[in-house]
């Protein structure tokens, strides 16, 4: 049986250089937040988003990502409520903002234990929902918990978000199946101008 080559039309060909140029394109969206080092098979990072203000207060809501990327196919157990998560606030050159911490109203979700399948990831949102907002007197507000609230001001400058996460290792529990550690998570941008000033 002969097979026969068919080349394709000039209508085929620009057909397929528009579809993969409009791939092209379309991919060419705002990287992700960088990942952490891998500590114990355990990659993490967070995610900033402006979220509903609230009272003319812009609402930042934080998203934090974790992934299993442990080389040998295991499951990996997150003892979620023993972690420790330690944040601060800081402009370009370093400079700490203070905490805006004040009068809290508010109730946290109850953790739970984590399980990540090998190579699996999730995300889960961590922005509380208890401090108080005075109207005109922040452009942001960063709420974290009871002790991490920050009220980004409208002094022309971007401010970034640090922290880090740990767990203590529980008895004789091995790394590669319970995690423990601590892990650095890498700075992010808090996005308080609306998306339509940054393209400018």
């Amino acid at each position: 049986m002969m097979r026969h080559a068919i080349s394709p039309t000039p209508l085929a060909a620009a057909g397929a250089m528009l579809l993969a140029l409009s791939l092209t394109v379309s991919g060419a969206a705002a990287p992700a937040p960088e990942w952490s080092k891998p500590i114990n098979g355990l990659v993490a990072r967070l995610e900033l988003s402006r979220g509903e203000p609230f009272e003319g207060v812009q609402i930042i809501k934080t998203r934090i990502f974790l992934k299993n990327v442990q080389t040998a196919a295991s499951l990996l157990s997150i003892d979620w409520p023993h972690w420790k998560l330690t944040w601060h606030v800081e402009d370009a050159a370093g400079n700490v903002l203070a905490k805006a911490n004040g009068p809290y109203d508010g109730e946290s979700p109850i953790p739970q234990e984590l399980v990540l399948p090998f190579q699996g990831e999730l995300s889960f949102d961590i922005t509380e929902h208890g401090a108080g907002v005075i109207p005109g007197k922040t452009f942001a507000m960063l709420d974290l918990g009871p002790e991490n609230v920050w009220a980004i001001p409208h002094d022309g400058k971007t401010y970034y978000l640090k922290g880090s996460l740990e767990i203590a290792q529980q008895g004789n529990q091995p790394p590669h199946r319970h995690w423990f550690g601590k892990i650095d998570l890498p700075a992010v941008a808090i996005p308080t101008a609306p998306a339509a000033e940054k393209q400018r």
